[in-house]
């Protein structure tokens, strides 16, 4: 058995890494991800739906919210496992609420995108490039509230 200052320093490093460290990187790996998926948001619809934007950022920060955050409390795992793979739906309800919130998001933000009035050839690529990749988040966001997962 080592020194009592080798057991300190060991049992400090395992609070550090339980406590600090694997949390931090859960956020950090989050807030990746949210960064990413509402950047299409952010550069199609800032200028001129800001309200749109707002709307977005905050529905994907209670995403991110609930889909990080752990259960508190006694939770029956096994009883849980057995709902969810009769259902086939792996998320709550709550979870698949919010993506169907950010798929109607991105639908608006899409349509109002679309109704560019530029008669400029690359602006135009540009507008049905936004309202393509705008597109595709709504289907992801619809497809992935549907199906719970």
């Amino acid at each position: 058995v080592g020194s009592s200052r080798e057991v300190v320093q060991s049992y400090t490093a395992h609070l550090v890494a339980t406590y600090i460290v694997e949390p931090m990187g859960e956020a950090l790996r989050g807030g990746a991800l949210f960064a990413g998926l509402s950047l299409p948001l952010v550069f199609t619809s800032v200028k001129h739906e800001s309200g749109t934007v707002a709307s977005g950022l905050a529905l994907s920060m209670a995403l991110l919210y609930v889909t990080t955050t752990k259960p508190s409390g006694d939770v029956d795992d096994a009883a849980q496992l057995q709902l969810k793979s009769e259902s086939l739906v792996s998320t709550s309800w709550v979870n698949r609420s919010i993506r169907f919130g950010l798929a109607a998001v991105h639908l608006f933000a899409a349509g109002k995108f679309s109704q560019g009035d530029s008669r400029a050839i690359p602006q135009e690529l540009l507008n049905c490039f936004g309202t393509f990749v705008l597109a595709f988040m709504t289907s992801i966001w619809a497809t992935t509230g549907y199906y719970g997962q």
